[in-house]
């Protein structure tokens, strides 16, 4: 595979000392490439517009065609010089408890877009060049197109792209392929892909990946294997002991989750979704001043999840702690409607004597479903209690 063409631009700044930093890359990035990029594409739509007026007016087209090869050429370089610029393409590992996680991209989206016009074919005749697929120059292009449909949730396109650098693979070919092949649940090959990675790579997101993939299949004794030695890494050691926690909660191993909890806890106490766990955790084993403690936690490092708050007020509930179960509830219902809050926070007013707001509440649950058993039960007390 030939090598792409190095930024030509960069000894502009080449003694700057920040050059290093990745914003004055992209600034770099925004000052010159982007508009490069935007003059070849005006010129190409001006060409194409050129071509079809000759051939509407049946006069020759040879020398304009013969004018658009280098233009698009000119237009791959530019793009694929851009995409060097980037620290990386590679997509992030998989979790547990997401099949389909999100990510930030690295390269900005107009830039995706221009990416996804030049690979691929639309009928509107805005059409600026479809890739050759036998073409493997063309290497962080068809990389950034597969991060690209995989953000926009369509793997499945993201493979062919993947499988067209498979001649001349690199490990982060491998990577990226077993990557979209896992999201779609296609796992035994996802796992052959990881295997085919060298050592040079991450292996701690290899062996992080594994684990996942294994976690899906069901295979515990290699879930825990993967993981122990994801936890042995620097680079994946936090996305390791959470994901651990969460693989073992899924096979029922409570402790085994509550050990690698507790110890991210002590090496990274704000790992984003470890203290809703930790709550999820307790409240299983009953211990729900433990739960409201991680729970609260959880909800004030990320007071727009309703599913933290609904555990909350439940925690709390469940605590008996009836009048904080009320004001979680409520605030839940401010922004949702849910039959369980409602018929949970008509239970919290019938355990505070609050008759009328409990069979208000419940009257609500039962328009969304007139025949759920808990809310029927509870709407008959609370109405005994009424009359």
């Amino acid at each position: 595979m030939n090598k792409c063409r190095i930024f030509t631009r960069r000894s502009i700044i080449a003694d700057d000392d920040n050059y290093s930093n990745p914003e004055v890359q992209i600034a770099i990035l925004e000052s010159y490439l982007m508009e490069d990029l935007q003059e070849t594409i005006e010129k190409i739509k001006a060409l194409h517009f050129e071509i079809e007026k000759a051939e509407f007016n049946y006069q020759p087209t040879e020398e304009l065609l013969e004018q658009q090869q280098p233009l698009q050429m000119q237009l791959i370089d530019q793009l694929t010089t851009v995409l060097q610029q980037y620290v990386s393409v590679q997509l992030p590992p998989l979790q547990v408890d997401n099949p389909r996680p999100q990510f930030d991209l690295p390269i900005p989206q107009d830039l995706y877009k221009i990416i996804e016009a030049v690979g691929i074919e639309d009928d509107d005749d805005t059409l600026l060049l479809q890739l050759d697929g036998t073409n493997h120059d063309h290497y962080y292009l068809l990389l950034a197109l597969g991060s690209w449909y995989i953000h926009l949730g369509k793997a499945d396109l993201a493979v062919g792209y993947y499988q067209e650098l498979l001649q001349a693979p690199t490990d982060l070919v491998y990577y990226n392929l077993s990557y979209a092949l896992a999201v779609q649940n296609i796992l035994t090959p996802a796992l052959e892909y990881l295997d085919q990675i060298s050592d040079n790579f991450s292996q701690g997101l290899v062996f992080l990946n594994r684990g996942v993939i294994y976690d899906r299949l069901g295979r515990y004794d290699e879930v825990k294997s993967s993981f122990e030695q994801a936890i042995e890494t620097d680079e994946a050691r936090d996305q390791a002991l959470y994901n651990w926690g969460l693989a073992a909660m899924g096979f029922g191993k409570q402790q085994v989750a509550d050990r690698a909890f507790k110890l991210l806890l002590q090496v990274n106490p704000r790992y984003p979704g470890l203290h809703f766990q930790l709550g999820q955790l307790a409240a299983a084993q009953g211990l729900y001043p433990e739960a409201i403690t991680a729970f609260e936690i959880a909800w004030q490092s990320d007071p727009n999840n309703l599913e933290i708050l609904a555990d909350l007020a439940t925690a709390c509930l469940m605590a008996k702690k009836y009048h904080d179960a009320i004001d979680y509830y409520q605030e839940y219902l401010k922004q949702n409607t849910s039959i369980s809050v409602l018929n949970n926070l008509g239970a919290a007013y019938l355990q505070t004597q609050q008759y009328r707001e409990a069979v208000d509440t419940l009257d609500q649950a039962l328009e969304l479903n007139p025949s759920h058993k808990q809310t029927l039960k509870n709407i008959k007390v609370a109405r005994s209690y009424l009359s």
